[in-house]
């Protein structure tokens, strides 16, 4: 979190969100603004700097188009062109907005006929005062675009595309890692073998099929089926929800938002 310039930018929570876009802003152009930051995974400065026509259809009813486009002069370093497919929560924010003629946030003393991001900076830290917010920047909402989608699963590469990084390295600096992502990551490290116990052995009509891991043996007739929205417990002790399962994982989802997959044993159904 940032404290007086210093730090990575804060990750915002959904509650926060809606804060900010319910309460904080107080115009159609400020919802558009940051919401293009939020929902596109943008640089403020990118944002302030949009044409009119890489983002609005032409015609007299004000309609967002499906691909919205960041011109490569306007990006950081100039690296590339970028599009980017609208979210339907995106175009509902730019549809309610009246761009100006050639920037979509013209400025309000014409600097270089767009806003000027250090104007935004303003914008949102009043914003923030009237929800009690501290910590947030205009690359709070970049960065807990990006953090969302590593969250989902979505592959770096994939991401990349959307956020015009230079490289994966560069990518990676922006994506928090949170208490749930490091308990997850050590509590994979399970390497135990379950007790032996002796037991009759089976007829050969009931004797249970078995699959070799290595040297674990799984007896089919001890695993508990779990199914999409089953509760279970994790191996660090939290409580989740079964999303799907797939060659021999299972997916999960915590009450945080944060998204997870684990082999089936590591899984304790609760309840």
């Amino acid at each position: 979190m940032k404290v007086d310039g210093n730090g990575q930018a804060k990750i915002l929570t959904a509650a926060e969100i809606d804060k900010l876009f319910n309460e904080g802003f107080v115009t159609a152009r400020d919802r558009a603004l940051f919401g293009f930051c939020l929902y596109s995974g943008c640089r403020i400065s990118e944002a302030c700097s949009l044409l009119t026509s890489d983002v609005y259809s032409e015609g007299q009813q004000i309609e967002a188009m499906e691909v919205l486009t960041i011109r490569k002069k306007n990006t950081k370093g100039a690296i590339a062109t970028r599009q980017i497919d609208t979210h339907p929560q995106l175009k509902a924010l730019l549809e309610d907005y009246a761009p100006g003629d050639r920037y979509v946030f013209p400025g309000r003393h014409r600097h270089n006929g767009s806003i000027n991001p250090i104007s935004t900076d303003a914008i949102l830290k009043t914003a923030c005062k009237r929800v009690g917010l501290v910590g947030v920047s205009s690359h709070s909402f970049r960065r807990t675009a990006l953090t969302r989608m590593s969250n989902a699963g979505v592959p770096l590469r994939h991401i990349q595309e959307i956020s015009g990084h230079r490289s994966l390295a560069a990518l990676q600096v922006y994506l928090e890692v949170t208490d749930e992502h490091r308990k997850s990551a050590i509590a994979a490290l399970d390497f135990s073998c379950p007790p032996s116990q002796e037991e009759p052995e089976p007829t050969s009509e009931a004797k249970p099929q078995t699959r070799r891991r290595g040297q674990r043996v799984v007896r089919q007739k001890d695993v508990v089926e779990l199914e999409p929205g089953d509760l279970v417990q994790s191996p660090a002790g939290g409580k989740c929800v079964v999303t799907a399962r797939l060659h021999g994982r299972v997916y999960v989802e915590f009450d945080s938002g944060f998204k997870d997959n684990f082999p089936h044993h590591l899984l304790k159904k609760v309840g």
